[in-house]
């Protein structure tokens, strides 16, 4: 599983996968899109052209699907197509975003909306992440008392075998 998970169409298919599967899409998109927005938000603002930070921004991402899609983004760019429309293609951000980046790009201040659309995205992040953990908990309960009912059973009945040979 690791040896088809590492090659690039199995890359595909797992990035593809987390990004559908319930539980871990609440995380994997806010994650993808707070990562997506604090870097290129930082690479703009430090006077980078948009070509080149959306090329570091494709590797920062650490999704293939969004990669993929960016990587289209940064096509329709080069072609003269505005951030708003082609950043419209990538079918995994939110339409908030997508508001956001209109909004900066219209107001001049792409960086600062950026930067105000990652905040507010960690913060649904973290939401996201203390919501499984609160699913994840009643099921690690279940698990550890099976464990702790396994060792006793085990203690004791060979002792109650040697009871009854007694």
């Amino acid at each position: 599983i690791r040896m088809y998970i590492k090659s690039p169409g199995g890359r595909m298919f797992w990035d593809g996968l987390k990004l559908k599967i319930p539980l871990a899409k609440n995380v994997m998109i806010p994650l993808t899109t707070v990562r997506f927005c604090r870097t290129f938000s930082t690479l703009l603002s430090s006077g980078m052209p948009m070509l080149q930070a959306l090329s570091i921004v494709m590797n920062v991402v650490n999704n293939k699907v969004v990669s993929e899609q960016l990587s289209e983004t940064s096509e329709d760019i080069r072609k003269g197509m505005s951030l708003t429309n082609s950043i419209r293609r990538v079918s995994v951000f939110p339409p908030m975003l997508q508001s956001m980046i209109s909004i900066g790009e219209e107001s001049g201040s792409l960086e600062s909306m950026l930067d105000n659309t990652s905040d507010y995205y960690n913060d649904v992040l973290e939401n996201s992440i203390s919501k499984m953990i609160a699913l994840i908990e009643p099921i690690m309960i279940v698990i550890m008392a099976g464990v702790v009912v396994f060792i006793i059973l085990a203690i004791m009945l060979p002792m109650l075998q040697i009871y009854q040979s007694i």
